[in-house]
């Protein structure tokens, strides 16, 4: 992620699905939606963007051509 969170002094790399990442992208969507956590909400944003650039990322990538 592009927030930087000076206590944040580690990183965690994660492998998951697609269907993982469209409900963690579902997830934090429905969150903004309803006000969940006003206070991170430019934090929760972010998530939101690079889930949904990962989601747009598997769609190109995955295209099925009919030629």
């Amino acid at each position: 992620m592009n927030v930087e969170d000076p206590i944040d002094d580690w990183n965690i790399h994660l492998e998951i699905g697609i269907t993982d990442a469209r409900t963690m992208h579902r997830l934090i969507t429905f969150a903004l939606e309803n006000g969940y956590d006003k206070d991170d909400k430019v934090y929760l944003e972010e998530m939101q963007s690079q889930f949904y650039a990962m989601l747009l990322e598997y769609s190109f990538t995955h295209i099925e051509r009919n030629e």
